[in-house]
């Protein structure tokens, strides 16, 4: 995935209706403290239901959001959660409109962007540790399977981010020809593969194995160094290769 993202994810912020201020609004003098309140003190000033319903000024107009805050944070529990949620989950609360459910996705996405960006911009030497981290975050907010192929220079920097195929992932259906493209097109010197398993765990099925060592192959004949394939679900990653090695010595 090429980093046009950004310019999306603003467009959609731009867009998408914000608070009307006029003085009829019956909850503006409550919602100026609770911003000045934000302003001065920071997030930690507020309990989790006051940051969501702060939040939500910006995608509900003149409506009291303190009951939908309450009820997200019932539900979801967590921040993360509610961010994470699908929208039709989402839309379950009393309050919730398409267009708030649409607003929490874009959020999720901002955080999602935000992290990689802070990940990236780093003047420590990239190591496999960095990218597993890189990996957990990309994954964080995905809900549907995706198979990612990062191609790296060789000072290890991202030269892109490239879905591979989306949907009802198997292994031995992965487009090796466009993987291989992707990386020489880009003139990588190394590459990484990962998918997600956003129900299941992070562990390598008897496919994987065999289509990891395919690619491996492939690879290693127009050397291009391939690190390793990873697998992903919520915050557990497994190394593909690392099983492989393991169970060549077992």
């Amino acid at each position: 995935m090429k980093k046009f993202a950004f310019y999306d994810i603003i467009f959609i912020l731009v867009n998408l209706k914000v608070e009307n201020t006029m003085p009829d609004n019956p909850h503006a003098s409550h919602r100026k403290r609770m911003r000045e309140r934000y302003s001065k003190d920071g997030a930690d000033s507020l309990k989790l239901h006051e940051f969501i319903e702060l939040v939500l000024y910006y995608a509900i107009p003149r409506v009291n959001t303190n009951n939908i805050a309450h009820e997200l944070v019932n539900k979801f529990k967590t921040f993360s959660n509610i961010l994470e949620a699908d929208e039709n989950a989402l839309k379950e609360i009393r309050g919730i409109s398409d267009n708030t459910a649409l607003f929490f996705k874009v959020l999720a996405n901002a955080v999602k962007l935000y992290n990689l960006d802070k990940a990236q911009d780093t003047g420590d030497i990239k190591n496999k540790n960095y990218y597993e981290d890189y990996l957990l975050n990309y994954y964080k907010t995905e809900t549907i399977e995706k198979v990612l192929l990062l191609t790296l220079n060789a000072k290890m920097n991202i030269i892109s981010e490239d879905i591979i195929c989306i949907g009802n992932v198997n292994s031995t259906k992965v487009d090796m020809n466009k993987m291989l493209k992707t990386a020489l097109v880009n003139n990588a010197s190394s590459v990484i593969l990962a998918h997600n398993h956003p129900s299941g765990v992070a562990y390598p099925s008897p496919d994987d194995l065999e289509t990891t060592k395919r690619i491996l192959n492939i690879f290693n004949e127009v050397n291009i160094n391939f690190i390793d394939h990873y697998i992903v679900a919520g915050n557990q990653i497994a190394s593909v290769r690392h099983k492989l090695v393991k169970d060549y010595f077992t």
